[in-house]
């Protein structure tokens, strides 16, 4: 009986824990007016009723662009969104930095194996524009 047992946990384990991690990655540029917005922080984070999880962070390159990508392993991510931190439209770079959240379509977040081609891709953000989701940080 322990045999069984355990050939059938050794054979349920893996399709158990496949449904429990979703990853969920995005790409794009940031821009300021005509300028790539180099080293901006972006995070990935994920809201479960109240709380905040950090999954990922980066920072863009050069040409602002950024790519990240994380990974739950929850039944579902709740609310997944990214959070980037900048000075564009400032003053000066010491002005305390806004912060903008974009949230993804939750069709882009997916288990690791089901389909590694998944990007969801912002595009080309101008963070010189008035978004409605911008506050200071």
């Amino acid at each position: 009986m322990k045999h069984i047992c355990s050939i059938l946990t050794v054979l349920l384990l893996p399709l158990l824990a496949d449904g429990f991690v979703e990853t969920l990655r995005i790409q794009g540029t940031l821009m300021c007016g005509q300028v790539p917005l180099a080293n901006v922080t972006v995070q990935l984070i994920e809201r479960d009723p109240g709380y905040f999880y950090q999954l990922a962070s980066t920072v863009s390159d050069s040409k602002g662009y950024f790519e990240i990508e994380g990974w739950n392993e929850e039944s579902a991510m709740v609310e997944p969104f990214i959070h980037i931190k900048h000075t564009c439209g400032l003053e000066d770079d010491k002005s305390e930095p806004l912060c903008m959240k974009i949230y993804p379509s939750l069709d882009y977040v997916v288990q690791p194996l089901q389909n590694l081609n998944t990007v969801y891709d912002v595009g080309i953000l101008n963070l010189e524009a008035q978004y409605q989701d911008l506050a200071y940080c």
